[in-house]
């Protein structure tokens, strides 16, 4: 190719762009998730079912908490940038299925 081999850093900036355009129909609008954790903001409307974010909570309280009406926090190390993406690939999974059961 006329350009040559794609970087990592490249390759890491679509990759987080995809999950931005992935997310936005979710009423997510921020996220922000470092190698010690982060949290993931939600608009006042968002599209999610609150009792999957509420089992999320319960189920995993060691890895999420609520921290008020919009937000929960991730309290989880990751050992690189493709770690947290996958983090964040699997829990869109889950907060994009249709029921908490």
């Amino acid at each position: 190719d006329g350009f040559g081999v794609i970087r990592d850093s490249t390759k890491t900036l679509f990759e987080i762009t995809k999950m931005k355009l992935k997310v936005q129909p979710l009423g997510i609008s921020k996220i922000d998730l470092g190698p010690n954790g982060g949290r993931i903001i939600f608009n006042k409307n968002t599209n999610i079912n609150s009792a999957i974010i509420i089992k999320l909570i319960t189920e995993y309280s060691d890895i999420y908490k609520l921290d008020g009406a919009e937000k929960i926090r991730i309290i989880k190390a990751f050992d690189d940038v493709n770690s947290r993406l996958e983090f964040l690939l699997d829990l869109f999974e889950v907060l994009t299925t249709k029921d908490a059961a």
